[in-house]
């Protein structure tokens, strides 16, 4: 597969949350999502307080997805300049390739255009390949437990570390930043969905 395997966008509740609600309900296992009553919790949730970016294949499926918080829900939401990556699925057919990565960088460039600071995720304590990634732009900040009752460790860092960390070698920040009609379409959308502006 690819780098444009998967198109990405900010998912619109009234438009796509029947997608993530059976995007979520097939990793449901991996999820640690115990019924169909829980994944909708937590599409409700991510929807209530934040938003999805996802990426669709080209029949317009739903093959990936991550479900963010703005501000920490350990903090009641407080710190709107924070991203919190609560959610993260991947088919398994998109999981060798450069799926995760690529959409982490485009919504982390979405995040930085909608002028947010500061990210923050989850990683199950046991999942030596996500504390390992989170680890290389993050650093870790408490142990604890998962709204989902699972032992994690969450890591908090700069959007900008993290896209430096991403950033392709080769690529100019000139190049890297220009925003195109598609990314700024993206911000405004996204920028509607931050509580401040509600």
């Amino acid at each position: 597969m690819n780098r444009s395997a998967l198109k990405y966008r900010f998912c619109y509740p009234q438009i796509d949350r029947t997608q993530v609600v059976n995007f979520l309900t097939s990793q449901r296992e991996e999820l640690y999502l115990q019924d169909e009553s829980a994944v909708i919790q937590v599409a409700d949730l991510v929807f209530q307080n934040g938003g999805v970016w996802a990426g669709f294949d080209h029949a317009k499926q739903l093959q990936s997805m991550m479900g963010f918080f703005f501000g920490d829900p350990s903090n009641d939401f407080a710190e709107k300049e924070v991203a919190f990556m609560y959610v993260a699925a991947i088919a398994p057919a998109f999981r060798l390739t450069r799926a995760f990565h690529v959409g982490l960088k485009q919504v982390l460039d979405q995040f930085q255009m909608m002028g947010l600071e500061a990210i923050r995720m989850q990683a199950k304590a046991t999942d030596k390949y996500a504390n390992k990634l989170y680890g290389r732009f993050a650093r870790p900040i408490s142990e604890g437990l998962s709204l989902r009752g699972q032992p994690v460790i969450t890591y908090g860092g700069s959007i900008d570390d993290a896209l430096a960390y991403l950033e392709p070698k080769k690529a100019t920040s000139e190049k890297t930043h220009m925003p195109t009609k598609i990314l700024a379409r993206n911000a405004q959308h996204a920028a509607g969905l931050m509580p401040l502006n509600r």
